[in-house]
């Protein structure tokens, strides 16, 4: 939120395009995503997450044809079917070194599946609705997603009791907000340029 509103002041930016309802379906959809795939961690290892964060393209790809439209080539279905059999292969992988300390638990498995399910509805949605229906900006929408993500995370914090202990946590280590800080704005660089070839080209390039 912080970058964004910084960007929207240096470059004069003006005007919100988006409906509140629409940007309080994106913050919700974003939030479960990002809860889904860090809670997988308790249950596989940082390598299968990854993995499947890189194969999001699946579930993009078969939500964009049920909710933008969009029509692929057969070659491009084969190349996804090609994506997932690399993924089921390197799980097994995983779960067959189990005994050897590797962490991996089918529950994993199932909380990663619907944190990329969450992640494929939101860059349909922006595809569709948000850059095409309502021609907003890639600033737009970060700075309001990240705000109503921020509210939405902010809300469970304390409903689960774990405000508390994230604040004494962070006073305890002062140093992580600066790490924080530059991980923020590493991924805001990051997702600007997501969203603007989202905008520019779609959300399966």
């Amino acid at each position: 939120f912080f970058c964004a509103a910084v960007e929207r002041l240096v470059f004069r930016l003006k005007g919100i395009k988006g409906s509140i309802k629409d940007y309080m379906q994106l913050g919700m959809l974003t939030s479960l995503g990002n809860y889904f795939t860090y809670a997988a961690l308790n249950y596989v290892s940082y390598t299968i997450r990854v993995l499947f964060k890189a194969a999001k393209v699946v579930p993009v790809m078969i939500v964009s044809a049920l909710y933008v439209g969009k029509k692929y080539t057969p070659a491009e279905y084969a190349n996804v079917m090609i994506l997932v059999a690399s993924i089921a292969l390197f799980s097994y992988g995983d779960a067959a070194a189990k005994d050897l300390g590797v962490k991996f638990d089918i529950r994993g498995i199932g909380l990663l599946t619907l944190g990329v399910i969450c992640d494929a509805l939101v860059t349909n949605f922006e595809e569709k609705r948000l850059f095409g229906e309502k021609k907003t900006t890639p600033n737009e929408v970060m700075l309001i997603t990240s705000l109503v993500s921020s509210i939405y995370i902010g809300i469970g914090l304390v409903i689960s009791g774990l405000a508390g202990p994230s604040i004494a946590f962070l006073k305890a280590n002062p140093a992580i907000l600066g790490q924080a800080l530059i991980a923020c704005s590493a991924g805001y660089a990051s997702l600007a340029i997501t969203l603007q070839i989202i905008k520019s080209f779609g959300s399966v390039t």
